[in-house]
């Protein structure tokens, strides 16, 4: 985290305290914008290629782990340009788009990682022998988007790809134009890539639990809890943090929008 602002602060109780605001990686990339116009041919870099030099361009330097990125993110070769003042968030976003990866911090540095839909689970939540699930709530929503068209050119496009909740919701089209590919098969790869993301937010909850060690954002759990009628749904780790307090018990929180001591998870895309 990098620190943005701060004051001090005297409560009513006549308590002292400092109040920091800070801001992770993709707060400054959002600060920061291209000082020039950044132009790529097609076929000439490939999108990790893109992304670390607009990564660069703000100090960080772009990574991965074995096994994690998607072979799309070295392959596809795309054209691609930055405009100038464009921000460096949503460039490395844009490009990024292309391909079925997500981008992940470790402390200042940016990993990519494609959620694979047979990703085996690093670790369980409730159930018997498991670590203990103090409160937590669990729930499903509606796609943004469930019919998938992408093209390319005249004769390049990508055969529409259906989510299992058509029949339920109705059509929520999302048309992509994209003129870096150059086969259908291009499209398609581009189509479940995009239906995937698009999954990934369906399935959401939140837990408090006990801290324990080794959890990273975006590993999978499965989490049982038989308060809620949950049994072994697997969910991704999509953010964290921990509280500690001058009481004895620290606490590790999973969870969305309710402030500290939260974790965000999502669903397991299934695509």
């Amino acid at each position: 985290m990098w620190l943005e602002d701060y004051e001090h602060v005297v409560d009513f109780r006549g308590r002292c305290y400092v109040v920091l605001y800070c801001v992770g990686g993709w707060g400054l990339l959002s600060a920061m914008s291209a000082q020039r116009q950044y132009h790529w041919e097609d076929d000439e870099a490939s999108t990790w290629s893109i992304a670390e030099r607009l990564f660069a361009l703000a100090g960080f330097d772009l990574s991965s782990k074995s096994g994690e990125p998607s072979d799309e993110i070295s392959t596809l070769k795309p054209a691609f340009v930055v405009h100038p003042g464009q921000d460096l968030r949503g460039a490395v976003l844009s490009a990024l788009s292309k391909v079925p990866d997500f981008v992940y911090w470790e402390q200042s540095t940016p990993y990519v990682k494609e959620l694979a839909s047979d990703e085996e689970s690093d670790y369980s939540y409730g159930g018997s022998g498991n670590h203990v699930i103090i409160a937590g709530r669990y729930g499903k929503r509606s796609p943004g988007y469930d019919h998938i068209e992408v093209f390319a050119g005249v004769d390049e496009y990508g055969i529409p790809i259906f989510g299992d909740e058509v029949d339920l919701i109705g059509h929520r089209l999302q048309k992509v134009y994209d003129y870096s590919y150059d086969t259908d098969a291009e499209c398609d790869d581009r189509a479940v890539a995009q239906l995937r993301k698009h999954d990934a937010a369906k399935k959401r909850g939140q837990m408090e639990t006990l801290p324990n060690v080794g959890l990273q954002l975006l590993d999978v759990v499965t989490v049982t809890d038989a308060r809620a009628g949950v049994d072994s749904e697997v969910y991704r780790v999509r953010g964290g943090s921990r509280r500690c307090t001058t009481r004895r018990r620290s606490r590790w929180c999973t969870g969305r929008g309710w402030g500290w001591g939260e974790v965000s998870v999502a669903g397991l895309c299934h695509v």
